[in-house]
């Protein structure tokens, strides 16, 4: 006897142990996982490879064929799979519990249908049976949902009555006590009985097989995942990125039937994938099976809990029983249901009293906390109306639809001003109730945690649908994009502290992310960075671009993020934004593109050090980053290797002290770089290219050359001569607003001539008697005219037609 319960000791222990490592690691999962389980490591290079990766560093157990690394989702399995092996042993528990209690206290016939419901269920296996019910091909395109109650109604249907049988047997025995014999001869009902004498000693039975069929239904699971059979379907449906007609279905749930299906085809060649869900379903069935054995067999006090339980309850228990089920009620709703729209009502006239009144933080505080995206958002709608004349603000929350402490509505926020137009938005909205109080909430939002960075779009990658799948594969993407842009990125801030992990917020159109940026970005900006706030994404910064693109100018942003977070700086880091981008051209030597620098006047030293953060839009950016480039080589004959990020660790240099250091004045230094910055620019025209001159029109780059020289003297018909007739009219306005700003110099050259579409873009460069210059590349339309080389309409990275100080 002492061995045995010493055994069974030994045997609760270890169960406990199990089951409660479990429960720890479904609990914690976002502590204890670096990435989302549903991130896809996509990366494509010569060097990597295609996933699946086997084990190494950033995947501890390897990934799937999807990128999607193994341990997180055997983490974020555990929650899953917990949660559908409980839905199950609770139905079996329910139904069981009361077929018993009817086939002990009910008719006859009740007990013998039981019994017979056990012999039909038991005599084909299970399993087989599941085979046939669930491995039709509808289950993968009814939903998640859906699903998920149909598997848990069919594993329930078929195996209750197996249970009901166990718990009929020990009913019966407890039955033949004595204690019981007593209780019906002193008149005791049945339900008095059971609930006063049965239930207390059934407890231990009870907590047996609660374990026992925890330990049955993983077991279940994972033989149903072996055969393909997915527990409440888990099927997504995924792309090709080279065939956009065809489409391949994979599982889409973190659950560990679905990570053993996944690997059945990968079991020899490829053991990482298939292994780690087999050893989770071990140690969860071996858990719950020692468990299961130790409460068999502990000798539990029942006499005490018998007297404990025994008899009515008092009236204050009583009491606090009753209120258990309005203290669920008020949890719902977060407060007295019957006051919601009302409160809803108060949070919108709370939003117009902060926005009439120009309190930003009031109106910030109107956004549930926790929603940083959200309330960045309205943080720089109140800052922009705090900056004008407002007459009034009106809130209007229409087409409420409450759901407990949830609810959606339609916001209409309208503001009007003295002398001019009213300005209306209207978005739906999703809200929340926290102690009594509504706020506005991202509900909708899902973020994605990359090992770098985290994305929050509208999207669900659980969806199954096809609708989907451009979204859910285009946010994959660009977190992964944004990932390796990243790391590269931080190398050059070694001793920068980022403030936290940065955070992009992809909105689901253009119009929402003009919406969310307002005026403060310029209009051709597809991403907005103000330093503190997430990095805000068009949709459309994402469209056309390559794999390396992508990663490319997400790299110019987080050079920004850094430049603006971690270093408090307003300016961006010249350095660190020119290093970054001689990193991109790997092991080739560096060349500026043309046709990414058209459209932008290029920086000169003074705007590489001063330039804000929040002022590099789309255009800007690429001139910026070539610009940086070209100093980063200009430095590097200059200074030594160790002092070319800064004069010390932690420091960044200025153009005083880096004048300073290399013993030049600031002007000296910029002319110098100048020079260095069109010779390196000059250096790439197709000109120089062997052979150029069978592909470049004759005439063409002497006509670019002596159009500029006779700008450059105010020979308006000299110029005018090489200027199509239809665009002469402006550029006579252009040459007139030059020439009284004080056009002194005007140079321009060809850098590469695209001949199906007759444009060249051409090297400007204009001085001006003040001491400015302003350079950049522009694309020209050049045709021909009676012979004549002639532009089409004005290009120019000087703007026409009005003079203005600093180009």
């Amino acid at each position: 006897m002492t061995r045995a319960l010493k055994g069974a000791r030994l045997s609760l222990i270890a169960g406990g142990l199990l089951v409660g490592l479990l429960l720890l690691v479904a609990v914690f999962a976002d502590q204890i996982t670096a990435v989302s389980p549903h991130y896809w490591d996509a990366r494509s290079s010569i060097l990597d490879g295609q996933p699946p990766f086997p084990p190494g560093p950033g995947h501890p157990l390897g990934t799937d064929e999807w990128g999607r690394d193994i341990w997180s989702r055997v983490v974020y399995g555990t929650r899953w799979s917990l949660f559908f092996a409980a839905l199950v042993t609770a139905g079996r528990m329910v139904l069981a519990v009361a077929a018993a209690f009817v086939s002990v206290y009910g008719p006859r016939r009740a007990g013998w249908l039981v019994d017979k419901l056990y012999v039909m269920t038991t005599a084909i296996p299970p399993l087989v049976t599941y085979l046939l019910l669930l491995s039709t091909p509808a289950m993968r395109t009814v939903g998640l949902w859906p699903n998920v109650a149909i598997t848990v109604c069919v594993l329930t249907l078929v195996e209750w009555p197996r249970v009901a049988v166990l718990l009929k047997g020990r009913l019966d025995q407890l039955l033949a006590e004595p204690f019981v014999e007593g209780a019906v001869a002193v008149g005791g009902g049945r339900w008095h009985i059971f609930r006063t004498h049965l239930l207390p000693h059934l407890w231990p039975t009870l907590l047996h097989l609660l374990s026992a069929e925890m330990a049955r239904a993983l077991l279940l699971m994972a033989q149903m995942g072996i055969f393909g059979i997915l527990f409440g379907g888990g099927i997504m449906v995924v792309g090709d990125g080279r065939n956009p007609d065809r489409w391949f279905q994979t599982t889409g749930l973190p659950e560990w039937g679905s990570l053993l299906s996944d690997g059945r085809a990968h079991l020899l060649s490829r053991p990482w994938i298939p292994f780690p869900p087999a050893v989770a379903f071990l140690i969860a069935v071996t858990g719950f099976t020692l468990l299961s054995q130790g409460l068999e067999g502990f000798n539990l006090p029942i006499a005490r809990t018998a007297e404990r339980t025994t008899g009515r309850l008092s009236p204050r228990w009583r009491w606090a029983l009753a209120a258990l089920p309005l203290l669920g009620l008020l949890w719902y709703h977060q407060g007295l249901p019957w006051d919601r729209a009302a409160g809803i009502h108060a949070l919108a006239a709370r939003q117009a009293a902060a926005l009439a009144s120009g309190d930003v933080d009031g109106y910030v505080h109107t956004v549930a906390p926790g929603a940083a995206a959200l309330r960045a958002d309205a943080r720089l709608l109140a800052e922009a109306l705090a900056g004008e004349r407002v007459e009034s603000v009106d809130v209007v929350m229409g087409e409420i639809r409450l759901q407990g402490s949830r609810a959606e509505a339609e916001l209409t926020v309208t503001v009007t001003f003295p002398g001019r137009s009213p300005m209306q938005i209207r978005r739906p909205v999703n809200l929340v109730r926290r102690l009594g109080s509504w706020y506005v909430d991202d509900r909708e939002l899902y973020t994605l945690r990359g090992y770098h960075v985290d994305v929050t779009a509208a999207f669900d990658p659980l969806d199954p649908s096809v609708e989907v799948v451009r979204l859910r594969q285009m946010i994959s993407y660009l977190a992964t994009s944004a990932d390796h842009a990243y790391a590269r990125v931080f190398d050059l801030f070694p001793d920068a502290a980022p403030a936290g992990r940065p955070e992009i917020r992809l909105y689901e159109s253009h119009e929402a992310f003009r919406a969310a940026v307002g005026a403060a970005a310029p209009p051709d900006a597809l991403a907005w960075f103000n330093p503190g706030d997430p990095l805000r994404l068009s949709p459309e910064y994402l469209r056309g671009f390559m794999r390396w693109e992508t990663e490319r100018t997400l790299g110019y942003e987080f050079v920004k993020y850094l430049s603006g977070t971690a270093s408090a700086a307003p300016a961006v880091d010249p350095i660190a934004m020119g290093l970054y981008e001689l990193s991109a051209a790997g092991d080739q030597p560096y060349l500026p593109d043309a046709r990414k620098l058209a459209g932008s006047p290029l920086p000169d030293l003074t705007a590489l050090f001063t330039t804000p953060v929040q002022s590099l839009g789309t255009a800007g950016q690429w001139a910026y980053a070539a610009a940086a480039a070209e100093l980063v080589r200009f430095l590097m004959d200059r200074l030594p290797a160790a002092e070319l990020q800064g004069p010390a660790p932690g420091e960044r240099w200025s153009l005083d002290s880096l004048a300073g250091r290399l013993g030049q004045t600031p002007e000296a230094l910029a002319a110098d770089y100048e020079a260095f910055l069109q010779q390196q620019l000059r250096a790439t025209s197709v000109l120089n290219a062997p052979g150029a001159a069978a592909w470049i029109p004759e005439g063409l780059p002497d006509a670019i050359a002596r159009r500029a020289e006779a700008g450059a003297r105010g020979d308006a018909a000299a110029f005018l001569r090489h200027t199509a007739a239809g665009s002469r009219a402006e550029w006579s306005a252009w040459l007139d607003a030059a020439r009284r700003s004080g056009l002194v110099g005007y140079d321009a050259m060809l850098l590469n001539w695209e001949r199906n579409a007759g444009v060249a873009l051409v090297l400007e460069r204009l001085e001006f008697s003040d001491g400015r210059a302003v350079s950049g590349v522009v694309r020209q339309s050049w045709t021909q005219e009676d012979g004549v080389w002639a532009v089409g309409p004005v290009e120019s990275v000087w703007p026409w037609g009005y003079p203005r100080a600093h180009p």
